[in-house]
């Protein structure tokens, strides 16, 4: 029996030291797992949040200074206004040519004064349409020249970029190029009428693209056009510059980006730390159970001494009980007077022996056991031939 507890406390040792080892084990892998979170998972995004918090900081301190580039707006508006007075008597110029050209050339013809000789530019194509046309006249020389500047500036109201290109297309190619050719037609007619050109002859297609005129109304108007564009657009883009209220809103909604995109991060993090509480709740639980796994483990080897004296106290008591009782027995027997039959003696002895065989594999090991036992049963059938 004192072996069989040796063994079984030996068992509980190694079962605890087992079990106190993989909880450390777990510890140690919840550790690492928490340090690579804070070290590499949240400090990216902190990391990140900071960055972004300086962005939001220089967007809030940008607004506060206006963007005044004093040597690049002077240029942009003197040219400006220079383009933009050459596109007006250009287009000026086209619109009283395609209109009232025919009939001043007529006029001049009739009154027997030399025909006027036809130019791209009229400087006094306005007074002239309202000579021929009244204030209609202005107004239909006027919108020569209003629509393709529309055009040209249709990308500051207009926000899509296939659209902006597609109505900026259609602006310098299609009207300049609509122009250009009944400019042509004008010259021809001109032509007929100051007899250059005999009566009846077509318009055709070889005359169109071989008229001086025809290329450049096309290529002046296209160009001007083009070259308008670039610099309205880079004037427009220094006054937007210039406005604190634009420059406000547009800081504004850069800042409500930026601050949506530092919500998300923190809420990235917020998910890592209830990940980090939950695996510092699981190493708590880990130390608690090695804490009380430690405890018994130090208990072991005294409640196995306690155990073994126990048991050696029970044992000595049972041998001298044994000791007494087999006493009296062959006491009486050695005095021939047995209180009990031969047969009952025989089954006395017989249970004695399987107590004892109980007993002895009870503290022995099987081996040990069966040996003792085998030399008992011997000794006591030696006894019982001699003494029956």
């Amino acid at each position: 029996k004192g072996n069989a507890l040796t063994e079984m406390f030996d068992l509980h040792l190694e079962t605890a030291r087992r079990k106190i080892g993989d909880l450390k084990v777990e510890q140690s892998k919840n550790e690492k797992q928490i340090e690579s979170i804070k070290k590499i998972e949240i400090a990216s995004l902190k990391d990140q949040i900071h960055r972004i918090s300086e962005k939001i900081l220089e967007l809030r301190t940008s607004g506060l200074k206006l963007d005044r580039k004093l040597y690049e707006l002077i240029p942009l508006s003197i040219l400006s206004v220079i383009i933009f007075i050459g596109l007006f008597l250009f287009y000026t110029s086209v619109g009283y040519m395609l209109i009232f050209l025919e009939k001043e050339t007529q006029d001049a013809i009739n009154a027997g004064s030399q025909a006027p000789a036809p130019s791209v530019f009229y400087s006094d194509a306005i007074v002239n349409a309202y000579h021929y046309g009244h204030l209609q006249g202005v107004c239909y020389v006027l919108v020569f020249f209003a629509i393709p500047l529309a055009y040209a500036i249709s990308g500051t109201f207009i926000t899509e970029k296939l659209k902006q290109r597609a109505m900026f297309a259609v602006g310098i190619v299609v009207i300049d190029l609509f122009v250009a050719v009944f400019i042509a037609r004008t010259y021809h007619e001109i032509l007929i009428q100051t007899n250059k050109v005999p009566v009846g002859d077509p318009l055709t297609v070889s005359f169109v693209v071989s008229d001086i005129y025809f290329w450049m109304v096309f290529v002046l108007g296209s160009m001007g056009l083009l070259v308008f564009n670039y610099v309205y657009r880079a004037l427009i883009a220094q006054f937007e510059s210039m406005s604190p209220t634009i420059q406000s809103k547009k800081a504004a909604l850069e800042i409500d980006e930026y601050l949506l995109k530092v919500n998300e991060l923190n809420l990235e993090i917020g998910k890592f730390e209830k990940q980090i509480d939950v695996l510092a709740n699981e190493n708590a639980a880990h130390k608690k159970d090695i804490d009380e796994q430690q405890k018994n483990l130090d208990q072991l080897p005294l409640t196995k001494m306690e155990r073994l004296r126990q048991l050696e106290a029970e044992k000595a008591m049972n041998v001298a009980d044994i000791d007494r009782i087999a006493n009296l027995y062959l006491n009486d027997v050695a005095n021939n007077n047995p209180r009990i039959s031969k047969e009952e003696l025989r089954h006395r002895v017989n249970t004695f022996i399987q107590g004892w065989n109980d007993f002895l594999h009870d503290y022995f090991s099987v081996a040990i056991a069966s040996e003792k036992a085998t030399e008992a049963n011997q000794e006591v059938n030696k006894w019982l031939s001699s003494k029956i």
